[in-house]
């Protein structure tokens, strides 16, 4: 976070995450104002309660020691506001980080004329690509289609019950072997959550995922 808000508080609203970790610096004494009072604004209008943390702004090292802990894998960066070197700190520990499951999801807020617009950026490879060499275009609708099948139930499922839902809906079977390359793509990028239970598999979506079944929305 900078000086303004609102480029803050318009990712919370819309995306309604658990939990909002806000990484802020005060370069001078001028900013100093500035930011205590995006700070209180934050404070008063956000749903979810704001845990603040400081960092120097012009430090690269500081901040990436200070975010690092605090990002998770089902989590977004919102890389709007602050300085470059807050910005990038962040973009770089979602895109890299210590993770092997993938990168978490990174957007930047536009304005115009009056209204917002969250846009996500693909800063390692296309997250809807996933790599595929093989029937590339046939996966990539496997993968939505799991990303539809698992916001229309709004719970958890296990993968058979997935499967079945898609068949249902196109009217087609799918190989066991592409419907399981997709969905393992959907979990290495974080946008479906991976829960083992004996030789069954149950899944749900996360927080990234809002941004392939919503799509780019002004309000």
């Amino acid at each position: 976070m900078g000086w303004s808000a609102n480029v803050v508080l318009y990712p919370i609203k819309k995306l309604k995450p658990d939990e909002v970790v806000i990484f802020y610096g005060i370069g001078d004494k001028d900013a100093e104002e500035s930011v205590e009072e995006a700070m209180e604004k934050i404070r008063k209008e956000s749903p979810i309660p704001p845990k603040f943390i400081e960092v120097d702004p012009f430090s690269l090292e500081d901040c990436i020691e200070k975010i690092r802990p605090e990002l998770t894998e089902d989590g977004v960066a919102n890389i709007t506001g602050g300085t470059k070197i807050m910005s990038f700190a962040l973009a770089l520990l979602a895109t890299y980080g210590d993770r092997t499951n993938g990168e978490i999801p990174v957007i930047y807020v536009v304005t115009k004329e009056g209204k917002y617009d969250i846009k996500r950026i693909a800063l390692a490879i296309d997250e809807m690509d996933m790599g595929l060499k093989k029937n590339k275009k046939k996966n990539k609708n496997v993968m939505k289609l799991i990303l539809e099948v698992l916001k229309n139930q709004n719970d958890e499922l296990p993968a058979e019950t997935i499967k079945e839902e898609i068949e249902r809906i196109t009217g087609r079977k799918i190989s066991p072997s592409g419907f399981s390359e997709a969905k393992s793509k959907l979990v290495c990028r974080n946008l479906i959550f991976e829960r083992k239970e004996k030789n069954r598999g149950y899944y749900s979506l996360k927080s990234g995922a809002w941004f392939f079944l919503e799509g780019e929305e002004n309000e």
